[in-house]
């Protein structure tokens, strides 16, 4: 191995007051460990952080994305990869390191967790089921195939499963809370997707869309369960904060040129991640963005601030812990890198 260009993102105080809206935070960028000859595609990316600022996600080596985990240090452990020509791709861990994700072979997908101390386990949620993620009680939140269509469901350690409602409908789950409080969004194809916050004592609640707005997706909550996600209508996607009372809040673009936001996580401080573009049809040309208090950030600018080469370019921030530290993908002198 070889360390290379897997990035963790760590805040820091800010610089220092400047004339006009001086940013609250600075960011530094530690280059984490890959292995050799994983320069292929784009498809790198450090998808999910926990308190320690222990990182999951997925990297591509001659071709083959697997799933992996990197330690705070930023030693790198390959995960799960089933069949020689599969692939794997880890989405969410907890603060005592349990990771979760799936490997997919010849059309089969093969749910799985990882810790270092026990190593691969396949998790038997039914055929096709995806984990998407873990709380710290080791419950896990799945979707899966129901006949013809998506299906959503949470399971304990101890085995008992709850089926996420969605009146028939398809239902992807996103995220899930130390509380057991989850969401995602039902509906899509033919009907509108509409975002939702679940819980085990009241069920499915959907989330109201800001005025002018015909469809949602809720990508993560907090522990408080505030969601965040996108809003869509016609002419843009935007960002947006669902409070505990489920009141929305559109979170203002970086940029005035901009037609498409999308938030991916927030964090008790309630600092909100995710990323923007000027297009539908160019999110690689995007740019990660940080909301404090309802302000964006550009996170490339940040990372300037905290010493960051010019050649790096941070395309979207997905996660984000209560310390400020940032799961995000971007590329260096145009190479996909997991940031």
């Amino acid at each position: 191995m070889a360390c290379s260009t897997l990035l963790a993102l760590a805040a820091l105080a800010a610089t220092g007051p400047t004339p006009q809206d001086p940013p609250p935070v600075r960011y530094r960028v530690q280059f984490l460990q890959t292995m050799v000859g994983t320069s292929e595609g784009q498809h790198e990316q450090a998808v999910a952080i926990n308190a320690h600022g222990e990182t999951v996600g997925q990297i591509t080596i001659a071709g083959r994305a697997w799933a992996a985990h990197w330690k705070p240090s930023g030693d790198l452990s390959l995960l799960y990869a089933g069949e020689p020509k599969g692939s794997s791709l880890a989405f969410d861990l907890t603060d005592d390191g349990l990771a979760v994700g799936y490997a997919v072979a010849r059309q089969e997908t093969t749910p799985f967790q990882w810790s270092a101390s026990g190593g691969n386990v396949l998790l038997d949620l039914g055929d096709g089921a995806v984990p998407m993620a873990v709380n710290s009680a080791h419950t896990v939140a799945y979707a899966f195939r129901d006949g013809d269509r998506m299906a959503s469901a949470v399971r304990d350690a101890s085995q008992a499963t709850l089926l996420i409602d969605g009146s028939g409908q398809d239902v992807l789950v996103r995220d899930l809370n130390a509380a057991g409080t989850a969401t995602g969004l039902i509906g899509g194809g033919g009907t509108p997707a509409l975002p939702f916050r679940w819980t085990p004592a009241g069920g499915t609640v959907l989330l109201t869309l800001p005025d002018g707005f015909v469809h949602g997706h809720g990508n993560a909550l907090d522990a408080a369960g505030a969601v965040v996600g996108l809003s869509r209508n016609d002419e843009r996607d935007q960002a947006t904060l669902w409070d505990t009372s489920g009141a929305p809040t559109l979170l203002p673009y970086l940029r005035p040129t901009s037609t498409q936001s999308t938030a991916f996580a927030i964090n008790s401080q309630g600092w909100v991640v995710g990323t923007e573009y000027r297009s539908a049809d160019t999110p690689e040309a995007g740019a990660a963005v940080i909301w404090i208090d309802g302000k964006p950030w550009d996170l490339n600018f940040l990372a300037l601030l905290g010493g960051a080469e010019p050649n790096l370019r941070i395309h979207a921030a997905l996660d984000i812990n209560d310390q400020g530290q940032i799961a995000a993908r971007g590329t260096v002198k145009g190479k996909g890198r997991a940031l």
